[in-house]
């Protein structure tokens, strides 16, 4: 046979690719059906990319060497493989007196199936990533109540422990809400109860932030020069 056949990249992409099987009959009805409408056989007048032939002719033209020993595909094997072919759009087939008229349809229909896959599974890209976008922010709608709802548990705790009053100011309330995002509302409610307890009337929050980050940094100094003790104290051993 003479002349040129394209050979479509697409194809590299899809399922049928990774079929030995499949890949020989599409090179095979590639290089052979007819590409000049007219062709007669029998009483058929064959269109543009058809070919004809049968699952026994292909089972003969097919043929392979599997080491040194010729070898031949099954006719299940084949018809699988055509239907495989059929299936995502490369070709069509029609039964007739003299076996099959196999139809290659041009890339930009065997293609279809390939690009309908990537449709879906940019769709479901985009779906997911819109679900993931919710979730986010009820996540942070979730997280947002949450630290409200703190805020104004640790704000009424210390309204309660001041003992006069029913709001605070701009500036406590702030100082209470950094506060929020240091410690949790047990700690910082034990912090508040001892404190108050120890200095009795305490009128500012701000006053409450100084002292946890005082006794904070006092804490973690003391609890680093422990570290450093510890290590002096206990002796050390090569692994």
């Amino acid at each position: 046979m003479e002349g040129w056949s394209k050979f479509d990249n697409e194809i590299v992409e899809m399922n049928v690719f990774h079929h030995q099987a499949d890949m020989r009959i599409f090179i095979w009805l590639l290089t052979h059906v007819t590409f000049k409408a007219g062709l007669r056989v029998g009483e058929v007048e064959l269109s543009s990319r058809q070919y004809v032939t049968s699952l026994k002719q292909l089972q003969k033209d097919l043929w392979f060497y599997d080491g040194r020993k010729k070898e031949v595909y099954s006719l299940s094997r084949i018809h699988r493989s055509i239907k495989r072919l059929e299936k995502v759009g490369i070709l069509t087939t029609e039964a007739f007196a003299y076996g099959l008229i196999i139809t290659l349809r041009a890339p930009e229909h065997w293609g279809a199936s390939l690009r309908n896959g990537r449709e879906m599974d940019v769709k479901g890209m985009r779906n997911e990533c819109e679900n993931i976008k919710k979730i986010v922010k009820k996540e942070k709608i979730v997280k947002r109540l949450m630290s409200t709802r703190k805020l104004q548990e640790v704000t009424d705790f210390f309204i309660l422990k001041r003992g006069k009053g029913l709001s605070v100011s701009p500036a406590d309330s702030m100082a209470l809400e950094r506060l929020c995002e240091k410690e949790s509302e047990e700690e910082l409610m034990a912090f508040m109860e001892a404190l108050f307890a120890e200095k009795g009337a305490i009128n500012s929050a701000i006053y409450i932030e100084k002292v946890w980050e005082s006794r904070k940094e006092k804490g973690d100094t003391v609890m680093a020069k422990f570290h450093e003790l510890f290590d002096d104290v206990v002796p050390h051993h090569d692994a």
